[in-house]
């Protein structure tokens, strides 16, 4: 823990569950954080923080096998001189109708590409891909010199016709005049069930960005640790490929009937 306070804010984003035999000790870890230094760490949400992903990709399963289906009751404390104290829950936020539109009509943006303009993402069956001109136009827009997204493993990668691999963890995708947009992928030797033989053996990757030159991302790459424990899967990994054709995205927020009529209109 003595590394995390000579860190000044950490940010991960998304996707830290499923496809793995170890999600859920990898989210504790980051929420552990998150309440220690909560100003300090930041976590975003992945496509697969949803209702939909987890029940397909394995995680759902995964906290069911190791905690069972128990519901756990939480009793009025008291302090040393016997006051009552409640701790404080947190509610489940109920996504306004702005949020909506912008999941239904933004966020569909997946993944990069060199085509320039909008087209439609097939290798995923969902979404749209951007050009380099829609970077430029994003950070322009905003006076941004850098986006730093992730999203894409080695397997997706392999799928993407004018992209390098994602070997070392990270891809340099757009360079353009206002700046850079960046894949970084923190997975090594992912993903860690596959149906054939054959593995990536990529690196994973992290990103430290320094003052005053923030647009210019220091880069490190690390190997996965070997051996792995042998562990079985917690989903169908022979027949359940790497696509979001199924999404569902009314899944994918906590709606009331008012707000998916919205989502769906």
């Amino acid at each position: 823990m003595v590394f995390l306070l000579k860190i000044d804010s950490l940010c991960f984003n998304g996707d830290y569950v499923d496809r793995g035999a170890w999600g859920l000790e990898t989210f504790l870890l980051l929420l552990a954080w998150k309440v220690f230094m909560p100003h300090r760490v930041f976590l975003l949400r992945g496509n697969h923080e949803s209702k939909y992903c987890t029940s397909v990709y394995g995680f759902e399963k995964e906290v069911l096998t190791k905690y069972g289906d128990k519901a756990f009751l939480l009793p009025h404390q008291r302090d040393q001189k016997g006051r009552r104290r409640i701790v404080d829950c947190v509610s489940t936020p109920s996504p306004s109708r702005y949020l909506l539109v912008l999941w239904r009509n933004y966020l569909k943006l997946e993944d990069p590409s060199m085509t320039l303009g909008l087209s439609p993402n097939k290798e995923r069956g969902i979404g749209l891909l951007w050009g380099p001109d829609c970077t430029e136009d994003f950070l322009k827009k905003f006076n941004l010199k850098l986006i730093i997204r992730s999203h894409e493993g080695p397997d997706a990668r392999e799928k993407r016709s004018g992209f390098g691999g994602m070997d070392v963890g990270y891809t340099i995708d757009h360079v353009v005049e206002s700046g850079k947009l960046i894949t970084v992928f923190s997975a090594p030797d992912y993903p860690q069930f596959q149906a054939t033989e054959e593995r990536f053996k990529n690196k994973g990757a992290y990103i430290v960005l320094e003052p005053p030159n923030f647009d210019n991302p220091n880069f490190y790459s690390f190997e996965a640790i070997t051996p792995r424990p042998q562990v079985n899967p917690y989903y169908d990994y022979v027949d359940v490929i790497d696509s979001d054709e199924e999404l569902d995205l009314v899944a994918m927020v906590t709606t009331t009937p008012d707000d998916e009529a919205v989502l769906v209109e």
